[in-house]
């Protein structure tokens, strides 16, 4: 008897035991992929409480992949993390994507195919390469940004070159002159193909001598102008005063062209390294123009006074030409008439519209952005302790230039106890004319002139 219970609490473990492991057998499920187009599914078997392998990103043409969901009407997303408890559909969800445009600005350039490029994955777009004769291509660019990694949005893109420079032959004449000669557009640099061409007034000269010489800057706001206007042999230029004064007294004088900016392909630094490398130039051939390389000035009015200054306190700073890289030089005296020569973003700011423009256009846009400093652009910041003696004349009613950029560059020289005096001239707006208001300047523009030319006459005799 007590045998037969035995036997029988045997058994009833034994199906409670195969009970419990049945119980704990875990089940299958399957997780059904909809891709919601084409009618395309696939499946996936996972047992109870684990998760779900996610297939590889799917694609399809012309729409992005956003994520897969637990419902058809995309409320909820699902969770890679999820434990699968049931059977499970997911169901993919799509953004139809959008044509983006890409419009080309060549800026001279050559590209093969279209200069407007529609495109809806920016992954997929490979930005050509334009060429240009005489330039190297730099890159794309955006409102001044480099643009090296597209994102699905629209772009305006202008080519950015690097010019390429020529070599330019060195002067053959003697330095030997029994009367004064004329050398008009001679090309002393070759950039981007064009000729950058200067004029030379050489006054007589012995054998063995050596004349001083004073670079002549001409002014435009940047974007107009030509060496033309600065002065000639029995001319009318805006500075023909000082011209005729200084040759008089056997200066030579040498008047260079420089690039104009237009906003885009040409921008500073590049006429700033023309105008210094006009220097370079005549210092690499001075033995044949017979010039004192240690008796140099430079003279400039508006624009032009900023590259005279530029000359003569930047440059250890600016380079173009290679070829010229090697030629130091230093200024002896500079003149500035009315220059933007001061930087304080106040006084840029207040500078009127037409000037602002101007300025706009050398700097490509940026220079009055909250953020941008430009100090590196003016002369202000250069100046230090071995800076040539300077002469400033300016309007005290000029309505294009600022009159503080005079005084504050004006008392810059004084703290830096560089040698330097200030002409300000009553109701004179900019070039010196009588200002709106006025009947007339307290000085006339000759009265203005020669008393420069007296300051060139005593700094070139020191």
């Amino acid at each position: 008897m007590r045998e037969k219970i035995s036997k029988n609490i045997i058994i009833v473990l034994v199906i409670l035991s195969s009970l419990f492991l049945m119980s704990c057998k875990k089940k299958n499920y399957i997780v059904v992929f909809d891709y919601n187009y084409n009618h395309i599914l696939s499946t996936q078997e996972v047992k109870e409480g684990e998760k779900a392998t996610l297939p590889s990103t799917p694609s399809r043409d012309r729409y992005y992949f956003r994520g897969w969901y637990l419902d058809s009407s995309f409320t909820t997303s699902f969770d890679p993390n999820m434990e699968i408890k049931e059977n499970t559909t997911l169901y993919a969800l799509w953004e139809g994507a959008y044509k983006h445009v890409i419009r080309y600005n060549l800026n001279g350039g050559k590209v093969d195919g279209d200069l407007i490029e529609e495109f809806v994955d920016a992954s997929e777009v490979t930005l050509p390469t334009p060429t240009k004769p005489n330039y190297e291509f730099v890159g794309w660019f955006e409102n001044g940004v480099e643009v090296t990694t597209l994102e699905n949005k629209d772009y305006f893109l202008n080519a950015k070159y690097s010019a390429l420079y020529s070599p330019v032959e060195a002067l053959i004449m003697s330095p030997i002159r029994e009367q004064s000669v004329i050398h008009k557009d001679i090309t002393y640099k070759i950039v981007g193909g064009e000729e950058l061409k200067l004029d030379m007034y050489l006054p007589a000269l012995e054998a063995g001598k050596t004349t001083p010489v004073i670079f002549m800057y001409f002014g435009g706001g940047f974007v107009g102008g030509d060496k033309s206007q600065v002065a000639s042999e029995g001319g009318n230029g805006y500075i023909q005063g000082i011209f005729d004064y200084v040759l008089d007294n056997n200066i030579a004088v040498i008047i260079p062209n420089y690039r104009l900016s237009n906003g885009n392909t040409v921008l500073y630094p590049s006429p700033v390294e023309d105008a210094l490398d006009a220097v370079r130039f005549c210092v690499k051939n001075s033995t044949a123009l017979g010039i004192d390389v240690h008796n140099m000035g430079a003279i400039g009015y508006s624009a032009g006074a900023y590259m005279a200054l530029m000359t003569a306190f930047a440059q250890d700073s600016f380079f173009g030409d290679p070829s010229l890289k090697n030629e130091v030089y230093r200024m002896k005296y500079v003149v500035d008439l009315f220059a933007p020569s001061y930087y304080d973003k106040s006084d840029i700011s207040a500078i009127p519209l037409r000037g602002r423009i101007m300025l706009t256009t050398f700097f490509g846009g940026e220079i009055f952005l909250p953020d941008t400093d430009y100090s590196h652009a003016f002369p202000s910041t250069y100046v230090g302790a071995n800076s040539p003696s300077v002469f400033i004349v300016h309007g005290n009613a000029d309505s294009l230039v600022p009159v503080g950029q005079s005084i504050k560059f004006y008392n810059l020289l004084q703290e830096k106890k560089i040698e330097s005096e200030i002409l300000l001239v009553d109701g004179a707006d900019h070039m010196l004319t009588v200002a709106s208001g006025y009947t007339s300047t307290s000085l006339s523009i000759q009265e203005v002139y020669n008393t420069v030319g007296a300051f060139i006459v005593k700094e070139a005799n020191k």
